[in-house]
């Protein structure tokens, strides 16, 4: 088969919470306007990506007077991973793949997905933390979103494998830099106008095997 390694955003496609970060900001009642007004100046281009995660996380530390490691993690137990991922990533692993996640969502989660469903290549944001484990407000971003081609494409290089032998499956506009560069593109549950970025189109993780197998192309059955 062509393809030997396939990298899957997380938030959105291996959990069913669109964002992580927003998860975060919903359980401590961050006010939406000013969450809002932050996503708005990076996709401005007013702050960078660094800024924007630390005024993030300043939120947080607004809400309340700490949060723990320990507490993050018990928020992240309520998140649940899509019920499709499971047989999806059995049935890859099945092929022989080599399988990443490659998220701008936060590296506690992504590292706990991955645990659960068997992956062990992990590229996702880690939340900066004191000596006492508090999160603190610290530019630590190692996952850009609008640039998440960079890390594909060294990930690739590492591994030795050609771009186009690698697939992608993302669902948003940040994942657009990924699915221009890699051999199969692979929208999970896509908005029309992010359909136009992508070779495949699917609306179940477990039709992904099958796209690969026929070289980046849907099974279509023929109606009676």
């Amino acid at each position: 088969m062509k393809y030997k390694l396939i990298c899957f955003d997380l938030d959105g496609v291996l959990v069913e919470e669109k964002s992580s970060w927003e998860f975060i900001h919903t359980h401590l009642r961050v006010d939406t306007n000013i969450r809002l007004k932050n996503i708005d100046d990076y996709s401005c281009g007013k702050i960078d990506y660094q800024t924007w995660v630390v005024r993030d996380i300043m939120l947080w530390n607004a809400s309340r007077t700490k949060l723990g490691l320990n507490e993050l993690k018990e928020f992240f137990n309520q998140v649940k991973i899509n019920e499709e991922a499971e047989e999806c990533i059995s049935r890859l692993k099945d092929m022989n793949l080599k399988i990443a996640i490659i998220s701008a969502g936060i590296y506690e989660l992504a590292q706990k997905v991955a645990k659960k469903l068997g992956i062990e290549i992990v590229y996702a944001n880690p939340l900066p933390r004191d000596v006492h484990g508090n999160i603190i407000a610290k530019p630590l971003a190692r996952v850009v979103p609008f640039a998440k081609s960079r890390i594909i494409s060294s990930l690739a290089k590492k591994m030795k494998i050609p771009l186009s032998s690698v697939a992608y499956v993302g669902d948003s506009l940040w994942d657009v830099s990924a699915f221009r560069i890699v051999g199969c593109s692979i929208g999970y549950k896509v908005e029309p106008r992010i359909s136009k970025y992508v070779n495949v189109v699917v609306e179940d993780l477990r039709e992904i095997p099958i796209v690969l197998k026929m070289n980046c192309r849907k099974a279509y059955s023929c109606s009676s």
